[in-house]
């Protein structure tokens, strides 16, 4: 008997299995459907981009009292009163609160999905309970005063705006962090530059000069905020494209449920041993060999079989758009190569235990564990620092990251390196599973 007919023999076997084909094909077209639906919400549409969510800021300062104090403390500090009161003038124009709010937060960009109100902090902290809003953003006592030194002056004063956001909420008030971050680094940068050009030129023409020259600096940081900070683009994380909610989870359930693939197959030689075939195989001259490398091919085309079924339903129900169709290919037949060694891993560890105890706890604890890691369940962006840097080590978790860098518009360059680690992944998985049988090779069926 040639492997070819032993493959045909095997992959009849699985798809005339009901519970196994339910389990392999069914389950991940139900949940991909209804996570798609359900969790819409976390994603970004391809149509709309991010979706509208609003903000509290409060403000812990008292802005006419702090613009009156460093008005005082410039003019205890020189004696060209005449200058003074033509920087006062210059600096009223490019007050912090006119530059945060006017030419930051009420910029259109940000106006396209984030809007906001001043609140006092009560009310902003009822607002988050309540999830009425995202996220709250402190700016502190001292943040008009100190913001007036920091960039018109050589001192340098501590400012930290502070972001509060709600658990449940955690994708817009990320959002939030990033533009504040993004804010302040940009400020700093500017204050730093003009801290160099103000103490520079203070030794050549003196403070009040040099001060006078600094409301020039003032105005190339409001130039330089609106055209930097300002300039938000709606981007997925994988790339130009966004992902939607249905082809995220196309993929992550895709990715999960080959594992039950590499785990069913995985009993095959086992439950051929129990009910005699294996035996008679072996009188008919087959050999152990044949019988694993058919096992690796039934479990390599048996993932085949399921991510063609998911790409046709999602393509045709969900309207799921998978990208570049080769690409796709490619990435298919890596990770139908990576399951199929993992299933021959398991195949071996089963024949030569002689139980089922190890399969088992792959299916009940392995494959929910390789799932939360590899980001079938949620975004890895979304989960824990310490999750995040062990999810390469899932076949699931790279299968995503291929597949959403494929769905994004990306080409074979941004893939090359999942590729190759599936590839080792599979390789490992096939080495390690022939020297199990090498080593076991006295155990008979």
């Amino acid at each position: 008997m040639k492997i070819k007919d032993i493959l045909i023999k095997d992959i009849k076997k699985i798809i005339y299995d009901k519970k196994v084909l339910t389990i392999i094909i069914l389950m991940p077209i139900v949940l991909m459907t209804i996570l798609g639906f359900s969790l819409r919400s976390m994603f970004d549409s391809e149509d709309s981009g991010i979706s509208d969510f609003k903000v509290a800021v409060v403000k812990t300062y008292d802005s006419d009292q702090e613009t009156h104090r460093f008005i005082q403390f410039l003019k205890n500090n020189s004696q060209g009163n005449e200058e003074i009161e033509t920087l006062i003038q210059d600096i009223k124009a490019y007050h912090p609160e006119k530059i945060f709010f006017d030419q930051f937060l009420d910029d259109d960009a940000i106006q396209e999905f984030m809007t906001y109100d001043i609140m006092a902090m009560d009310n902003a902290k009822q607002s988050l309970n309540n999830k009425e809003i995202s996220a709250v953003i402190v700016l502190p006592k001292d943040y008009v005063y100190s913001t007036f030194v920091n960039t018109m002056t050589p001192i340098r004063n501590k400012v930290t705006l502070e972001v509060i956001k709600h658990p449940d909420k955690n994708f817009t008030g990320t959002i939030v962090e990033e533009i504040i971050e993004g804010y302040n680094m940009r400020l700093n940068a500017l204050v730093i530059g003009k801290y160099l050009f103000t103490k520079e030129t203070k030794d050549y023409v003196g403070i009040e000069n040099a001060l006078k020259d600094s409301a020039l600096v003032m105005e190339q940081i409001s130039e330089d905020l609106r055209r930097d900070i300002i300039s938000i683009k709606d981007k997925s994380i994988y790339g130009n494209k966004n992902i939607s909610s249905f082809q995220y989870y196309a993929a992550a359930m895709m990715a999960m449920f080959l594992f039950y693939a590499a785990s069913n197959g995985g009993t095959l030689l086992l439950q051929e041993t129990e009910d005699k075939t294996m035996q008679r195989l072996l009188i008919s001259g087959v050999t152990i060999s044949k019988m694993i490398k058919s096992n690796f091919l039934m479990i390599v085309c048996i993932a085949l079989l399921q991510s063609i079924a998911m790409i046709l339903y999602s393509s045709i129900v969900l309207k799921v758009t998978w990208g570049n169709p080769l690409l796709i290919v490619l990435t298919i037949s890596l990770m139908s190569f990576a399951i199929g060694g993992l299933g021959l891993l398991i195949s071996t560890i089963t024949l030569a235990t002689n139980n089922y105890r190890f399969a088992n706890i792959f299916q009940l604890f392995i494959i929910h564990f390789m799932s939360l890691i590899g980001g079938s369940f949620l975004p890895v962006t979304m989960l824990p620092n310490f999750i995040q840097k062990i999810n390469l080590l899932s076949i699931n978790g790279v299968g995503i990251k291929m597949y959403m860098n494929i769905m994004a518009g990306h080409g074979l360059g941004t893939i090359v390196n999942y590729c190759l680690i599936l590839l080792a992944m599979g390789l490992v998985f096939i080495i390690t599973a022939f020297y199990i049988m090498k080593s076991k090779r006295r155990v008979k069926p």
